[in-house]
Order: structure tokens, then sequence, then C-alpha cells
């Protein structure tokens, strides 16, 4: 399996390529105000309005830092109740792509419930890898906010 690669402060992170549409640098987005700190703003994607959501803020509670690696990985993202969008994540330190077994895969020895989007872990070189669900990272609160009616007049 294809994995991209990518850090929270300093830990690693894979994410299946097969739920990413794409991965593109960091673009200027547009401020949402008022939205809570993990939505770090809305972009255009392809003349589309789509949200963006920061996994920094999400997993770390710390804002991603704008660097070199920065990048937004589109996802399609369907919620059982709430049907689909395109949804950007923004990452930091995504630069490649691994691949691995699932054989190469272990448990992490901690089941944390409130965290069922972190899956098992990864060693290579000395270095530990968590596969994770991008799916489930997004509290409760956020579905309201982020299934709601596309507006037409988005603008670039």
């Amino acid at each position: 399996m294809l994995y991209v690669r990518f850090e929270v402060k300093g830990d690693r992170y894979l994410v299946d390529v097969a739920t990413i549409v794409e991965v593109v640098p960091c673009v200027k987005m547009k401020a949402a105000p008022q939205a809570p700190r993990y939505i770090a703003g809305i972009m255009n994607y392809r003349g589309e309005c789509i949200p963006v959501i920061d996994a920094s803020m999400l997993l770390a509670g710390e804002v991603a830092q704008a660097r070199l690696g920065t990048r937004i990985l589109v996802c399609e993202y369907t919620h059982p109740t709430h049907g689909g969008i395109t949804l950007g994540v923004l990452v930091e330190n995504a630069l490649e792509t691994l691949a691995f077994n699932e054989t190469d895969f272990q448990s992490s020895g901690i089941e944390i419930n409130a965290a069922g989007y972190l899956g098992k872990v990864a060693i290579r070189h000395g270095e530990m890898y968590q596969e994770i669900a991008l799916a489930d990272v997004l509290p409760e609160d956020a579905y309201p906010l982020l299934f709601a009616k596309a507006d037409p007049g988005c603008v670039a």
C-alpha cells in the first residue's frame, strides 16, 4: 500500500493515497471568521470553494506552520448521514510517499477511544509511522459546518 507521510510536532503519520484526490501546495486561503480553530479557511480548488481543516490543530492543538513542505491533501469525504464533500486537509512536511505492506504494521499497544482515527504503527529505519484515517479525525461539531450547502458564488 502507498501512503503520504506527514508530520505533526515531529510525529510521523501516514495517510493511504487511495483516500486522497490530489496533493497541492499550500495556497492562500480565505479566512473563515467565527469558525472553529481547526478550520484553516476556504480555498479555490479548480474553481470550487472547499473548506480546509488543519490536521495539526486537530491532532496537537497547534496551527500548522507555513513551511516548504506544508501541503493540502484534497480528499473526497463521505459521511454516512451527511453526504459527501471535497475537503482539504492542511498538513506539514508532506514531502514523500512511502510503501508499506499490511504485515509491516503492528498495534501501538494503546487504545484511545477519543482518538479512534489512529491506526497501527510501522517502524522503518528506527522511525515510527502511524496510520491515520482522515475521515475519522473530524469532531462531531464539524459536520453541520462542513456539510452545509456550498455557496455557488465563490470567486477566487
